[in-house]
């Protein structure tokens, strides 16, 4: 694990999906290069479903109320629009070293809705069965869906987490590959508590702290072009000759090694199956490494 400093923060208001997706593929390709550092951004977008590659023309709704785009990610159909933050992450893995991403955004977001005064929690996977990658309410309703891609040790993507979201539209198609899910959000939450919902700024400044992000003027790119800190609360030393394996084991927690070999494109989600073909094993030295699988 070498030793990182911070996560940069970028605020941006409502943002086309198209335009965002373009935005984080450039900052993508910036931070393999070393210009920027590990960035979270924090954002929302106009009524969208986004879909990934795996998910089946049925869950996918019937008659178009709002534009329905596929995207390169992770996961299954989800609805993003008013009232949802948006959290894109853009964190160079192989910097950060080996670490099981998912269950630390999990970890990160359960904490910020902590601080908030709202319990929740993550679930493990049964084995063959939809993911259920994300965070939830202890009686089993939906708050935050998570879906991201990892190509050439490069974050991409990220969550989405009800604020005040219409949740009648998550009722139009099959939301994260679960018939019958529950969605819920911030502000249903607030009222079973007989509270106001939290605003908007206070989520993102939660959000924010539990994922140690700080503003540019704060986060400055050291000489090296290191930055960030590492997996917060977890152990991230892997096995002799191995890397930490990410995989359908990210659905149950458990982490895996396996011999270092090249570079390999991983598309993780509230599907964490989405695996490319395994490498050959003859990797050469001058070849990349992925600090994940």
């Amino acid at each position: 694990m070498r030793a990182v400093d911070c996560v940069e923060r970028v605020d941006l208001g409502e943002v086309p999906y198209e335009d965002a997706v373009r935005d984080m593929t450039d900052w993508v390709a910036r931070r393999r290069a070393g210009e920027i550092p590990d960035r979270l951004a924090l954002l929302s977008h106009p009524p969208v479903i986004t879909y990934g590659s795996r998910t089946p023309p049925a869950e996918l709704p019937a008659g178009l109320t709002v534009p329905l785009v596929p995207v390169d990610r992770g996961g299954q159909a989800t609805y993003h629009g008013p009232g949802q933050l948006i959290g894109y992450l853009v964190l160079n893995l192989r910097e950060r070293g080996p670490g099981d991403i998912v269950r630390w955004v999990e970890n990160g977001l359960i904490a910020a809705c902590a601080d908030l005064g709202f319990e929740t929690v993550r679930r493990d996977t049964p084995p063959g069965a939809q993911s259920l990658v994300g965070v939830w309410t202890p009686d089993g309703r939906k708050l935050v869906s998570i879906g991201m891609r990892i190509r050439g040790g490069v974050t991409s993507h990220g969550f989405a987490l009800n604020i005040t979201s219409d949740l009648v539209e998550f009722t139009r198609f099959v939301a994260c590959g679960l018939p019958g899910v529950a969605m819920t959000s911030l502000a249903e939450l607030a009222a079973e508590q007989g509270r106001p919902a939290p605003a908007e700024q206070e989520v993102r400044d939660a959000v924010a702290r539990a994922l140690g992000a700080r503003q540019a003027a704060v986060c400055p790119m050291s000489k090296s072009g290191r930055h960030g800190s590492p997996w917060p609360g977890r152990s991230t030393t892997p096995g002799p000759g191995g890397v930490m394996k990410l995989g359908k084991a990210l659905a149950t927690g458990v982490a895996e090694e396996r011999p270092q070999t090249h570079d390999e494109e991983l598309e993780l989600a509230d599907e964490i199956r989405d695996i490319e073909a395994p490498a050959p094993a003859s990797a050469s030295a001058s070849e990349e490494v992925p600090a994940v699988r």
